[in-house]
């Protein structure tokens, strides 16, 4: 049961990370795993859509510098990384 875990978590990896560098093609992108950093270049910028995100219903993690950081659990579903995402995208309209 482990091992499936850790064999889709890989898989799911590579798509997130995908997924986040089409949606987010200005912004430099790194991850490993499920653990995923959207840097912004702007703190304050980087801190509104965290705030945003929040207000909305979805907790990021704040590193109190230029990086968003996402890291949902191994067995969320991709459904619901696909709403976190569109969560991110909308923060950053309305914030830029």
């Amino acid at each position: 049961e482990q091992k499936k875990l850790v064999d889709k978590s890989a898989k799911r990896s590579k798509w997130v990370g995908e997924l986040l560098r089409k949606i987010f093609p200005n912004n430099e992108i790194y991850g490993r795993g499920m653990m995923w950093a959207i840097y912004t270049a702007n703190p304050k910028i980087t801190q509104k859509v965290i705030r945003k995100c929040a207000e909305k219903g979805l907790l990021l993690v704040s590193t109190h510098g230029p990086a968003i950081k996402i890291g949902p659990p191994l067995t969320i579903p991709d459904e619901a990384i696909r709403e976190g995402i569109e969560v991110i995208k909308e923060a950053f309209a309305e914030i830029l």
